[in-house]
């Protein structure tokens, strides 16, 4: 009897081991999934950001060589500012989201060097 004991809590041991390793992997595999989704969304940002910028880049352009042709580039500053104080704000936005993207990048892989994913191939 002492030897079917034995197996019982050895199955049981395996069993509670499989059902707890199964509860991590899956959690790893949400967090990693909400990661990857939070990461798309900052990038999408960044991009609409310096879709924006561009824009305002251009703006700048266009203002500084009409008013060379204008004001023999006089007042330049004044003509900027509108445009500059547009773009001081996003270039701060667009510096810290990419500052997010660096840290989650940084813990998305981290996280895949520990769980054994490191990108390096097996061995067949």
């Amino acid at each position: 009897m002492s030897l079917l004991n034995k197996f019982k809590t050895q199955a049981q041991s395996i069993g509670s081991s499989i059902g707890e390793s199964t509860s991590k992997l899956s959690g790893d595999i949400v967090s990693s999934t909400k990661d990857n989704a939070k990461l798309a969304g900052l990038k999408s940002d960044i991009a609409s950001i310096d879709g924006q910028l561009n824009i305002a880049y251009q703006d700048i352009g266009r203002k500084y060589i009409e008013n060379l042709i204008k004001n023999d580039g006089a007042n330049l500053e004044a003509v900027l500012q509108d445009t500059i104080e547009r773009i001081d704000p996003l270039i701060k936005r667009k510096d810290d989201l990419e500052a997010e993207v660096i840290a989650i990048e940084k813990q998305l892989k981290e996280s895949d060097c520990y769980s054994g994913k490191s990108g390096f191939p097996k061995r067949v």
